[in-house]
């Protein structure tokens, strides 16, 4: 929460969905990891299921400095702590694998890629129970506007402005659940009321916090780009 932006939304997300079927679940492997934070705090809670957190190397300004992997902060934490039910490692989800996890997971992960398609084919491939997946949410009426489409690619390195519910379906057959995240009027006024603390108030009103967050756990599925700024699946391998 400290960070004031959507880090706890994609945390609680990801955790409310892996809850549901954890008790099926042995083995995952989260592609695009990121700073890996919300996956080790999975592995704290569920110590019975193996994670794996994995992303991309990408060049950074110097070879001691590259963009990514960069989850080292949660791996210093992970051997500090004596947390040993995660490990980490590389993995291009462009290129398929012979591995296979019982649940593969990403967060906004998709939408950095242009062959979409082929990434989450090799998600699929790869698990052999669930997908989870989480990107960015647009109608197609914004999608569609190229102007847009250019803008988001220069400035957040995106490939789509987002994606809707018949998207998602299409890359990910067979959902257990589909639902918008970062909603208008819950989420986002969570991000809002972050953004006008000051960082040492966030822990004295965490919990009045995570109330608010938790209203952004609806069933819906959004329809329009106005009313939320995610969406996520869990879908049956």
């Amino acid at each position: 929460m400290q960070m004031k932006t959507w880090r706890y939304l994609r945390y609680l997300h990801l955790r409310e969905t892996f809850a549901k079927v954890a008790g099926e679940v042995e083995t995952v492997v989260v592609c695009g990891t990121g700073h890996g934070y919300a996956e080790l705090a999975l592995a704290i809670e569920f110590p019975h299921v193996r994670f794996t957190l994995t992303d991309i190397v990408a060049p950074g300004p110097t070879p001691e400095h590259p963009h990514y992997p960069i989850y080292h902060g949660a791996m210093k934490l992970a051997w500090a702590h004596g947390v040993e039910n995660v490990g980490f490692s590389i993995w291009d989800v462009l290129q398929p694998t012979k591995r296979r996890f019982d649940m593969v997971c990403s967060t906004e992960m998709l939408e950095h890629i242009e062959q979409d398609e082929r990434a989450a084919a090799n998600m699929r491939a790869t698990a052999t129970k669930y997908v989870y997946c989480l990107v960015p949410f647009a109608d197609k009426a914004t999608n569609a506007n190229a102007g847009k489409r250019q803008r988001i690619l220069e400035r957040m390195g995106h490939y789509v402005c987002g994606y809707d519910a018949e998207d998602m379906k299409r890359l990910f057959p067979d959902p257990v659940e589909l639902a918008g995240t970062y909603w208008r009027d819950a989420g986002a006024v969570l991000r809002a009321r972050l953004q006008e603390m000051d960082a040492a108030e966030i822990p004295k009103a965490y919990d009045e916090l995570a109330s608010l967050a938790r209203k952004d756990l609806l069933a819906s599925v959004p329809l329009l780009s106005a009313e939320a700024q995610g969406i996520k699946i869990l879908s049956r391998a």
